[in-house]
């Protein structure tokens, strides 16, 4: 049996693409001194929400609600990242309030995907 993809599930992945989309075009203009620190853990936190989505959209229960925390967890620390990178003046303020609005706008698709699975546990199987 496979997970059934729901309306929520395709939105937050498809949001998700067009968030890291931006940041990597974003980090891509950071000077060279924050390439191998700052820029390195912007764009692997970003892949790692990206990751977590995908586990999400193919496992059911307990399995996915956990991958759901995980990857808020993960925009947690990625909203740090972008807060860092704004304050060392390597990401513009435009920059910074297109990738957090990302962020949080994500963050609440995660969320509510993340109650209606737990409202509806036995309705993630075909």
């Amino acid at each position: 049996m496979m997970a059934r993809t729901t309306e929520n599930e395709i939105a937050a992945l498809l949001k998700w693409e067009q968030v890291i989309s931006d940041i990597f075009v974003r980090t891509e203009k950071f000077p060279k001194t924050l390439r191998h620190s700052l820029v390195s853990r912007i764009e692997n936190t970003s892949l790692d929400v990206l990751d977590l989505i995908v586990v999400a959209k193919y496992s059911s229960g307990q399995a996915k609600v956990e991958s759901l925390n995980r990857a808020n967890i993960a925009l947690t620390r990625l909203q740090v990242l972008v807060r860092l990178a704004h304050s060392l003046a390597a990401l513009g303020n435009s920059g910074y309030e297109a990738i957090s609005r990302g962020i949080v706008e994500t963050g609440s698709m995660l969320g509510g995907w993340r109650k209606s699975v737990q409202a509806n546990p036995g309705q993630a199987i075909d």
